[in-house]
């Protein structure tokens, strides 16, 4: 029924016992020749709610160009189960299977100016197969596929006497599917720039101040196309299209945090004062959208504001 209303569905009460237990056995064995470091592994693993057993290998390489430059890479499989509840007889499917993904990763490091600065960047691609979706027949089914790719940049300035701080960034595509007959559509976890920046500089041993601030692409939300009203239930009921899945964003989020910390020292106790303020914003970041009775009209729920905040730590 395209007009289905939970609010005017029948209260159903179920219960299940079930007992599940996860086993899992790893190996692995480091491996050097001159300058390359490789780590083949192997991990071995049952399930006993789908009575299944799975085997996941893995390899990492890494070579050291000199000592404050290497490269490195990774390829893996790995698995996750069901929810107990997923493989109810009654509302799952008990024959589902495991979770799969394979994952590809590719990286540089490298530690400047005699270890003060570090950089840390990766590129990787990640395939998640034999992924739960709703199925019409069965319920659920490991029909589904979700693809992942992207870069992530990691700066940080390593702490010294006066500062320290790290920008890390990260770019990324994820694309959800059904089943193997359909297109790939942006994934409800798809966020395209993730940025986070933190520094902290101390005026004297006692004093010191900090910030950080956080950008990242809004949420993605499925737009409703329109409404019918329902006579029976006297409200309107909303209309989407499936080839809208998961198509709009939520204006892009960012947040800036700042606090001050000061220590009072007495002979034997320290007294810690944190002053600050969190979730300064150019406008209020939105978290949802609501709709007016017919759906014609949108509006954002938006989060908290600025909050100024003092707190008072003693060690005696």
């Amino acid at each position: 029924d395209p007009f289905f209303d939970f609010e005017d569905a029948p209260t159903l009460e179920t219960s299940t016992d079930f007992y599940t237990s996860n086993s899992g056995i790893y190996s692995a064995v480091d491996l050097k020749a001159g300058n390359h470091f490789i780590t083949p592994g192997v991990r071995v693993y049952h399930e006993s709610t789908i009575n299944r057993t799975g085997v996941d290998p893995r390899v990492s390489y890494r070579y050291n160009i000199d000592k404050t430059h290497l490269i490195k890479a990774a390829i893996g499989k790995y698995h996750n189960e069901p929810e107990p509840g997923d493989s109810d007889p009654t509302f799952g499917n008990p024959d589902l299977d495991f979770e799969k993904s394979l994952h590809y990763i590719l990286g540089w490091e490298k530690t400047w100016k005699g270890g003060l600065w570090t950089t840390d960047l990766q590129s990787y691609h990640k395939r998640n197969y034999d992924v739960i979706v709703n199925d019409p027949e069965t319920n659920l089914s490991n029909d589904g596929e979700i693809r992942s790719q992207g870069f992530e940049l990691f700066l940080r300035r390593n702490r010294t006497d006066r500062m320290f701080g790290w920008l890390a960034y990260s770019y990324s595509v994820t694309e959800q599917r059904d089943s193997a007959t359909q297109n790939f559509v942006p994934s409800e976890f798809d966020q395209r720039h993730n940025l986070n920046l933190v520094a902290n500089y101390s005026f004297t041993g006692v004093w010191d101040v900090g910030f950080r601030i956080n950008y990242f692409t809004g949420d993605r939300y499925t737009p409703v196309s329109g409404a019918v009203f329902n006579s029976d239930l006297d409200k309107f009921q909303p209309l989407s299209d499936p080839a809208d899945l998961n198509s709009e964003t939520l204006p892009d989020y960012h947040q800036l945090d700042l606090y001050s910390t000061y220590q009072f020292l007495f002979n034997k106790s320290i007294l810690t004062l944190r002053t600050g303020i969190e979730f300064l914003a150019l406008r209020p970041n939105a978290f949802g959208v609501d709709y007016n009775e017919d759906y014609s009209e949108t509006q954002f729920q938006t989060g908290i504001p600025p909050i100024p905040f003092i707190e008072l730590e003693g060690e005696f």
